[in-house]
């Protein structure tokens, strides 16, 4: 005999199956409307993560209140890189404008030289140069609104560093309770691995950056500070950022003769290679060990979604992502409790 309440279960469990499918694609559609904003805190949250690096042991070692120790390690910040852009600046801004007065006349005497070993049809034609002119000035559009959202990323991350735990505690809180202890424990997780990686790349941009500079200067290559500067910036950009970096400085060794070329080759190649074998290691050993390919498929996921913004960010977004995964998804597929440590 049927039980005749079955149907009305069933009907029931598809009503609510559909109203969570649906409250499912309109959580998504929402999320990207406002990823923009999501990204901003995002950034919040790196520039949290440095305050609080010095924050903390500082509360630490003087017993100062949290506000405070966040408000001096905030100035501090300040002060070094004002400290740093006083002392660099005058010798910076010169060299990049020569950099920039020199980098299209290089462009044109090593069109000039290849001319003379290549076929014309060979060589890039108007339309070519002025579809490459489009693109970078869409490029320049797109920077100058990352550069515009910088104040509200700084904004963002003070406000992060000022009460973490609270912010913490009410994404916990959107969880079911059942789940809330993992979803801390990924969260905290999360944060360190995120701490860990900002330093050690950190690192990275400061060795990068002064072994291009002292490099270039050994060689003979002009405005080595700002090849120097733009090398040290663009490694935060994971893949494509040390090869943009090298350009400049490529171009300008080029038409400076086929030693200074190969020297100038063998330097950023060599960096590289302290990178990839010596920095990256300890970075990875650190943090979650994000394959190359991640940081590769993250790097074009992101930025076909934010633009230069994403780009710039995908590598921490690579790693949080990871720790996440593995913390709030591989570990309670594999029936890991990763709540009483890393099991």
């Amino acid at each position: 005999m049927k039980d005749p309440a079955a149907p009305r279960t069933t009907e029931r469990r598809f009503i609510r199956e559909m109203v969570t499918a649906i409250a499912l694609i309109a959580l998504a559609l929402l999320l990207w409307k406002v990823r923009q904003a999501l990204l901003i805190g995002f950034g919040g949250a790196i520039v949290a993560t440095v305050i609080l690096s010095l924050a903390r042991p500082l509360r630490r070692r003087t017993g100062m209140p949290h506000l405070a120790a966040v408000a001096l390690a905030a100035l501090a910040i300040v002060a070094a890189i004002s400290g740093a852009l006083w002392a660099i600046w005058p010798s910076f801004s010169v060299q990049l404008g020569n950099l920039v007065e020199q980098l299209p006349q290089a462009l044109e005497e090593l069109e000039d030289r290849i001319g003379e070993v290549m076929p014309d049809n060979a060589l890039p034609t108007g339309e070519m140069m002025q579809q490459a002119a489009a693109k970078l000035t869409e490029w320049s559009t797109a920077l100058l609104a990352a550069v515009s959202a910088l104040v509200l990323v700084v904004l963002a991350g003070v406000f992060l560093a000022v009460s973490p735990d609270r912010y913490r505690r009410g994404t916990v809180r959107l969880f079911p309770p059942a789940q809330q202890a993992r979803v801390a424990h990924g969260l905290e997780s999360a944060g360190a691995g995120l701490r860990a990686w900002v330093l050690g790349q950190l690192v990275a941009m400061l060795t990068i950056g002064t072994g291009v500079a002292l490099g270039a200067w050994a060689i003979g290559l002009p405005a080595p500070l700002a090849l120097g500067l733009i090398a040290g910036m663009l490694e935060f950009v994971p893949v494509i950022g040390p090869i943009a970096a090298s350009v400049p400085a490529l171009v300008l060794a080029a038409t400076m003769g086929g030693s200074t070329f190969l020297w100038t080759v063998a330097l950023y190649l060599g960096l590289q290679q302290v990178e990839s074998n010596l920095l990256m290691p300890l970075i990875e050993r650190s943090v979650a060990n994000v394959p190359p390919a991640v940081f590769l498929l993250s790097l074009v996921a992101v930025g076909a979604l934010f633009g230069i913004a994403g780009v710039i960010l995908s590598a921490p977004l690579a790693v949080v992502g990871m720790i996440l995964v593995d913390e709030l998804y591989v570990k309670p597929l594999n029936g890991e409790d990763s709540t009483h440590g890393d099991g």
